[in-house]
């Protein structure tokens, strides 16, 4: 399996991309894992101590696949790789709450190619270990945002908390963050299509001056070159109403806070009883106008940056390459 990851620079971009050469580049790492080596016969135990540290060695190559214990592989990846030994591979997985009750998963064969010193050796020197930095938070402690008013509660030490309340909190602006932060994309991929329009002979030095202008301004930029002239047809297919509905709702979730809002008890239309309407509301800390805010609408937001994002790279394949 390969997996390819691009990652954005300043500068020239390679030829194929929307805007050709000029403007763009992109800064491609590859991160190849090699697949385990299932051409080759299986080999089954009792395994020689050389052939068990050559076993070691190949769960220690980070481009190669490793012998994971399928029970529980793909949730601790980390903790469910399989040690070999001299009766074949063993899971040695503990759960914190049961630290002496080990997994009792066990395979008794290998695949011959796993075994080659000459194929081991070469793909230790050929492989790059991959060191995550910023992933280095250890806790399994869940996160929370809290509400002024929760706060002043913690503080004060006048009641508890409702923790209900702070979980739905915590959710809705957990979603709200993927909006804003994939509406932000847009900034880059503007400033882009503000550089081909102008073509001045000194892009990088605007460039950098672009990259001090908030979303709006790039737009707005964007627009006036469009009416500039010579853009008629870019103009007119030029996706506005995607564009501004996505940089709009962007500003609303960054620029609000939510309060939930309980409704008063009214009598059921399908039985006995009564119903209390429970609801989050969006509210805009310049007007203080409130309007409803769910987590099914959260995500049509989300897709609908994604699409304003898409719609532009459309744009710019057909009228500006």
């Amino acid at each position: 399996m390969v997996v390819l990851r691009q990652a954005r620079s300043s500068g020239s971009f390679a030829p194929g991309w929307p805007f050709g050469s000029r403007w763009w580049r992109y800064r491609v790492a590859l991160r190849i894992v090699l697949g385990l080596p299932t051409h080759t016969p299986k080999v089954h135990a009792p395994f020689a101590p050389e052939q068990v540290a050559l076993l070691r060695r190949w769960q220690a190559v980070p481009s190669v696949a490793h012998m994971r214990c399928p029970r529980h592989g793909d949730v601790q990846r980390g903790s469910s790789e399989l040690v070999p030994c001299a009766n074949g591979w063993r899971c040695h997985f503990r759960t914190p709450d049961y630290p002496d009750l080990a997994c009792s998963y066990a395979v008794d064969w290998v695949y011959a190619g796993m075994l080659e010193e000459d194929s081991i050796r070469a793909l230790e020197e050929m492989s790059v270990e991959v060191v995550e930095v910023s992933f280095d938070d250890g806790s399994n402690e869940p996160l929370n945002v809290f509400s002024d008013y929760d706060l002043l509660l913690s503080f004060q030490d006048a009641a508890d908390l409702d923790w209900e309340e702070v979980a739905e909190r915590s959710a809705l602006d957990e979603r709200r963050g993927l909006v804003i932060t994939q509406s932000t994309v847009l900034e880059d991929l503007l400033g882009d299509v503000i550089l081909q329009l102008e073509r001045l002979s000194d892009p990088e030095r605007r460039q950098r001056e672009i990259g001090q202008w908030m979303i709006g301004k790039r737009l707005s930029r964007v627009e006036t070159l469009l009416s500039s002239g010579g853009y008629l047809e870019a103009s007119s297919n030029f996706p506005r109403e995607a564009l501004y509905g996505a940089v709009r709702r962007r500003n609303e979730l960054a620029h609000g806070s939510i309060i939930r809002v309980i409704g008063d008890a009214y009598p059921r239309t399908d039985g006995p009883g009564k119903t209390r309407r429970v609801e989050w509301q969006l509210v805009d800390r310049r007007t203080r106008e409130s309007r409803l805010i769910t987590m099914a609408g959260l995500r049509e937001d989300l897709y609908a940056a994604i699409a304003a994002y898409t719609d532009l790279l459309l744009w710019t394949r057909n009228h500006l390459v």
